[in-house]
């Protein structure tokens, strides 16, 4: 059975307002420096996988929980492995800028259209970005186990020994009872749910 600590909660939580505050930073200064629109929209375009801007429907979707729900987690476990913290922040850090960019661009061309392109975005975006922190969450006592054992090599009388096969083990326990879901969630909203929101926000 998992058990969810209320230190890892709060550290969740942080994360999620650390990649909130990037995602607005991001925002507001797209919004107040002048950029070439093409260009910017052009590299956004670019960062999307193939596969997925030519799908839709169940197949964007398995094609979304694919890249985001196993392409994405697997690269910042790759990371973790690498002995120094917060290093597998670098995709939660890239999903945060992205939505950034767009928002600014957004408001800087048309309030009223921004808000009909963003408001449809929000619901997927966070469970994405959310489903990313909670992984950090639980890939931050993985590395520090890997960093503790690495510091044991030259420290002896090291007290709070951490597993670092019981903190994998626990890393994938939480990636497959809540990780996942919630990147499935995040994936059933953009296919879906966005459309709705935005043919609704479109007729007002």
């Amino acid at each position: 059975m998992l058990t969810i600590e209320k230190s890892f909660i709060v550290r969740t939580l942080k994360i999620f307002l650390f990649s909130l505050s990037i995602m607005i930073l991001t925002s507001a200064i797209t919004y107040s420096i002048d950029i070439n629109m093409k260009e910017v929209i052009k590299s956004i375009d670019n960062g999307i996988p193939e596969p997925v801007k030519k799908s839709s429907g169940l197949d964007s979707v398995f094609k979304y929980i694919v890249n985001n729900g196993l392409i994405v987690p697997l690269q910042m476990f790759v990371l973790s492995l690498i002995p120094i913290q917060f290093l597998y922040l670098f995709n939660l850090i890239y999903s945060s800028i992205l939505p950034g960019i767009v928002i600014g661009i957004a408001i800087k061309m048309d309030i009223y259209k921004a808000i009909v392109i963003i408001a449809p975005t929000i619901p997927h975006t966070i469970l994405e970005i959310l489903g990313f922190c909670i992984f950090a969450s639980a890939l931050y006592q993985f590395n520090k186990s890997i960093r503790r054992k690495i510091s044991e090599i030259f420290k002896k009388d090291i007290i709070d020994r951490i597993s670092i096969m019981k903190s994998f083990f626990k890393t994938v326990k939480i990636y497959l009872s809540i990780v996942l879901p919630v990147i499935i969630l995040a994936a059933f909203c953009e296919e879906y749910l966005r459309d709705f929101l935005y043919s609704f926000l479109s007729s007002i």
